[in-house]
C-alpha cells in the first residue's frame, strides 16, 4: 500500500511538470519587406562619339517597414550597364562615374547621413 501511494505521487508530480513546462514559442511576423519596383522603360540608351552606353534591366529596390510602410534603407538602384568602343581607334576605360538624376536631369547630390549602400552594377566590355 505504501509503494502505491509512492507511485502515484511520483507520478502526478512527473504528469505536472511535463504538462507544466509546455512552453509557448510565438513567431513574430517579419518587420520589413524588400520590394521592388521595374523601371519604366527598363533601359537607356546614351551614344556618344567614341563609346556606347547602355543600361539594362533596371529596378530599384527599396526595404520598407511593413506596419508604418515608411522607407528604412537608401534605395538601391540595380542593372546592368555594357559600354561599347564606337572608336576607330583602341580606347582604354580608365573610370567610370555613375550618378543619379533627379526628374529634371540634375545630380542628386548624396548626404553624409545617408547610408551608403551598394548597388549591382555589372559592366561588360565589347
Amino acid at each position: 500500500m505504501h509503494f502505491t501511494k509512492v507511485l502515484i505521487v511520483l507520478t502526478l508530480s512527473l504528469a505536472i511538470g511535463v504538462l507544466g513546462c509546455t512552453k509557448e514559442r510565438k513567431v513574430e511576423a517579419p518587420t520589413q519587406e524588400q520590394v521592388t519596383q521595374n523601371l519604366v522603360p527598363p533601359k537607356a540608351e546614351m551614344k556618344g562619339q567614341n563609346f556606347l552606353v547602355e543600361l539594362t534591366d533596371l529596378t530599384v529596390v527599396t526595404t520598407v517597414n511593413i506596419a508604418s510602410k515608411e522607407i528604412i534603407d537608401t534605395p538601391i538602384l540595380k542593372g546592368h550597364i555594357k559600354v561599347t568602343n564606337k572608336s576607330k581607334d583602341i580606347l582604354d576605360i580608365q573610370a567610370l562615374t555613375l550618378e543619379y538624376l533627379d526628374e529634371a536631369g540634375k545630380p542628386i547630390p548624396y548626404k553624409t547621413d545617408e547610408k551608403n549602400s551598394e548597388g549591382l552594377f555589372v559592366l561588360e566590355g565589347s
